[in-house]
């Protein structure tokens, strides 16, 4: 397990109503379960997101309906 900063993005379905709470530049830091794979929610302490549908490189990733960024926290 490593410790990361997860950040939001963009908030790619709900337009600035999400139903959680977590909005735009949202940041959760915490360790993370696993690294990020398609078809599974990403999990971090304090945060799960929905399904991740895209990797886009090794730090962003999309779900179902939104984009984040993650970066290790030494």
């Amino acid at each position: 397990m490593r410790k990361i900063k997860i950040t939001k993005l963009s908030d790619d379905k709900f337009n600035g109503k999400h139903p959680n709470g977590i909005y735009e530049g949202h940041e959760t830091v915490g360790l993370e379960f696993a690294a990020p794979k398609v078809g599974e929610r990403y999990n971090v302490q304090g945060l799960s997101t929905s399904l991740v549908t895209e990797i886009v490189d090794e730090n962003t990733f999309k779900t179902l309906n939104s984009t984040y960024k993650i970066e290790v926290v030494e």
